[in-house]
């Protein structure tokens, strides 16, 4: 089936019409992984910090109003406007999709960025992240603003606008790409070198190190994909597909790696041990007899990976014997004084 557009010319309604179709279906899918995703952490993490809440939830609403957006949108197109073939090139209130899913991708990555700054005790690299994240930011709310001047696709087709767009695409997918790949390859660096013999721990760290590959080339393929098919001659539709996911798949990686600290809640999957729990006096103990490679950096990486883990949650499970207050309060001094007293060395 064909149609005519306002600007003239007769095209394939199903390149018109399926880019929009596909990136609602599939933005509705990811959503529901998300709120999964979300609710399961909601469920497991309830003593994690304010600022791993913050992040987390903010992300969540972020998409979900971006879920809203687009669910209203489809209306428009496929119910309000049945057999009204010009409604494909408005582009309505789709414009605010690249400037929130910029901004979810800010927020991801800077997160990332603080748990790099927390694992190597440096900011050189934060920095970097942080200022390439900021770029792909500015570029997605350019794209986003000049979707909304020009309010047609078929606008933004003129050789001057394709050079605007082309460029304000460009800062923000290569940029987003630029610093997905440098997140990946720190992550896995300074993960790679805490140094521990307790088993559980090193299967976590395995683990978030195989997700840390693989959402970072997911991320990467999806951005480098959008500004691909962005860059086609007669600029189609298509981009809008990557485009209107790629948000969702920032949210989802996030909340995968977050939630990936439930193994120490139950099975151990790297070990085939079950209900395996580690106390803070296991930590302590395990940690005391270390060489002195063992630093304050490394506690910190494993707080930051593992997030906070109370003595009680892990009493309640039988896997530890009942603490009383006087040994949490021991065990609390005997932790700080470890880290007071140790010097670091990843740094160097």
């Amino acid at each position: 089936m064909s149609t005519t557009l306002p600007t003239g010319g007769t095209v394939n309604i199903a390149a018109i019409a399926g880019p929009p179709l596909l990136a609602c279906t599939l933005n509705a899918g990811l959503m529901g992984v998300l709120s999964v995703q979300t609710f399961i952490y909601y469920l497991a993490f309830p003593e994690d910090p304010w600022y791993t809440k913050t992040v987390a939830y903010t992300v969540y609403f972020i998409e979900l109003a971006q879920m809203i957006l687009v669910i209203i949108s489809a209306f428009t197109m496929f119910a309000d406007n049945f057999h009204n073939d010009s409604i494909f090139d408005e582009i309505g209130i789709l414009w605010l999709v690249p400037p929130l899913t910029a901004i979810v991708t800010f927020i991801v990555q800077c997160y990332y960025g603080f748990r790099i700054r927390v694992v190597s005790r440096s900011f050189k690299v934060a920095g970097v992240i942080f200022v390439l994240s900021i770029i792909q930011l500015a570029g997605g709310l350019v794209v986003g603003h000049y979707a909304k001047r020009e309010g047609k696709y078929s606008l933004l087709n003129t050789p001057r606008m394709l050079v605007v767009q082309g460029v304000s695409t460009g800062i923000w997918n290569l940029g987003s790409t630029v610093c997905d790949l440098i997140i990946a390859v720190y992550m896995i660096y300074y993960l790679s070198r805490i140094d521990t013999r307790m088993r559980q721990t090193k299967a976590v760290l395995r683990k978030i190190i195989r997700l840390t590959i693989e959402t970072g080339a997911l991320t990467t393929v999806i951005a480098l994909v959008t500004f691909g098919l962005a860059m086609i001659p007669g600029n189609p539709m298509y981009y809008l597909v990557p485009m209107g996911i790629i948000g969702k798949v920032y949210a989802n990686s996030l909340m995968v790696l977050i939630n990936s600290r439930g193994d120490f809640h139950g099975f151990d999957t790297d070990t085939d041990d079950v209900g395996s729990c580690i106390t803070p006096i296991d930590f302590v103990q395990e940690h005391t007899t270390m060489s002195q490679n063992f630093n304050t950096a490394t506690i910190l990486a494993l707080q930051t990976t593992m997030g906070p883990r109370s003595i009680s949650e892990c009493s309640e499970t039988g896997n530890s014997s009942p603490i009383t207050e006087e040994d949490k309060e021991k065990t609390a001094a005997h932790f700080r004084g470890i880290k007071n007293n140790l010097q670091p060395s990843i740094n160097t």
